[in-house]
């Protein structure tokens, strides 16, 4: 995709990259999960009481990882920086709207059926 060859230095960044993806998501819900209420009112307080922090935790791991990027002039930093990017970006993309979108949605579907 962005011509990088998998070698260790690959799969090392993507492996630490993976555990920041995993930790946006888990954080977003289990503050899902501990909430009450219909799909929405649950979404929407599982953000408000975790989204500030893990969007900064995010955004921090984002914008370093962008600056490293621009000033690496080593192959082995410019591929550490463009990986965990990538994969950072989308942890951020799947905690914030993905996940809990989806939790919501599937809350709704099983009150509904059952009330039923």
């Amino acid at each position: 995709l962005f011509d990088m060859p998998i070698d260790m230095v690959t799969f090392v960044v993507l492996s630490m990259a993976i555990g920041f993806e995993i930790e946006y998501v888990v954080h977003i819900a289990h503050a899902f999960m501990r909430t009450t209420g219909t799909g929405e009112e649950r979404l929407r307080k599982c953000l408000r009481s975790m989204g500030y922090t893990v969007f900064w935790a995010f955004a921090s791991t984002a914008v370093q990882s962008l600056l490293f990027l621009i000033v690496a002039r080593s192959q082995t930093f410019k591929t550490f920086s463009l990986v965990l990017v990538i994969v950072v970006v989308l942890g951020g993309f799947a905690g914030f709207s993905f996940v809990p979108s989806t939790l919501a949605a599937v809350v709704d579907l099983t009150s509904r059926g059952d009330k039923s």
